[in-house]
């Protein structure tokens, strides 16, 4: 990845990197993805190339599609430093820190499912 010339630019690249990642790490290909999202193969493209701006909406179907979290795809940044997480602990006392960014392992089943995923591309007819 090239260094962005804008934090927007680079946002997308990174979010581009995680979809294409979350797509090979499930064994799915881009026609498997776009039909079982509804969007188009070359918009799918355009996603995982970071070019293009991709809806809320449209990242959410993705996600589905892949049975993924939608905030495992979203590239972390770093929190404001007015955003900070209360904690109570166990005396009623309050200690702040900032929420995690790490994002979900990925699970421990993906041969499982890259298999259902070849096997849904054979009774789609994808199959090369």
């Amino acid at each position: 990845m090239t260094e962005a010339s804008d934090p927007e630019t680079g946002f997308l690249e990174q979010l581009g990197q995680r979809v294409r990642t979350m797509r090979a790490l499930r064994g799915m290909s881009r026609k498997v993805l776009a039909k079982v999202s509804g969007i188009s193969e070359r918009y799918i493209a355009q996603l995982e190339s970071g070019k293009g701006n991709v809806s809320i909406v449209l990242l959410r179907r993705v996600s589905n599609a892949m049975g993924a979290h939608l905030e495992d795809l979203i590239p972390a940044t770093e929190p404001a430093p007015d955003w900070m997480q209360m904690n109570i602990g166990p005396l009623g006392h309050f200690s702040s820190s900032t929420p995690s960014s790490d994002p979900t392992p990925v699970p421990e089943n993906a041969k499982w499912q890259r298999r259902a995923f070849r096997d849904l591309e054979a009774r789609l007819g994808l199959l090369e």
